[in-house]
């Protein structure tokens, strides 16, 4: 392994085959591999809206009843491992301030339509801005005005 790629070896193998502490003992502790590993035909990253907002990523994976625990648990242990939950979060901020100065003049019903609408755009492609913030965002105006 070239030198500038150890420090971003989540297992710690370095050079050669040799295992390491950090190697995972079994397949539910490995992370997925994006090229080999074919995970996009379901949504399984998501987002939790709290207010105020709280301490910790709001995201997280959902398990579908399509996969096996095991590929979740990887699923899982790529967030965490990679540390995705922080950085997702630390790119929130931002992507509220674009949309709250997209909507911000328009009425309630073209704010829920145009979240809807933006989540369903995505598919099942698990991006957090769209797919999981967006969804989450939708989710959280139901389905109809608020009274006020």
């Amino acid at each position: 392994m070239p030198p500038e790629s150890r420090d971003h070896d989540p297992y710690g193998t370095g050079h050669g085959s040799t295992p390491h502490a950090n190697a995972p003992a079994s397949a539910e502790e490995e992370t997925f591999r994006p090229y080999f590993d074919d995970i996009t035909d379901h949504v399984w990253l998501a987002a939790r809206l709290t207010d105020p907002p709280s301490q910790g990523s709001p995201f997280y994976v959902t398990p579908h009843p399509d996969r096996t625990p095991t590929l979740t648990a990887r699923v899982q242990r790529h967030i965490a491992t990679f540390e995705l939950g922080k950085l997702y979060a630390a790119q929130v901020g931002t992507e509220l301030g674009a949309l709250n100065d997209y909507l911000r003049d328009k009425p309630y019903k073209a704010i829920a339509d145009e979240l809807r609408h933006r989540a369903a755009s995505y598919g099942t492609r698990n991006s957090w801005q769209a797919a999981a913030l967006c969804r989450a965002l939708a989710a959280s105006l139901g389905t109809s005005a608020p009274d006020t």
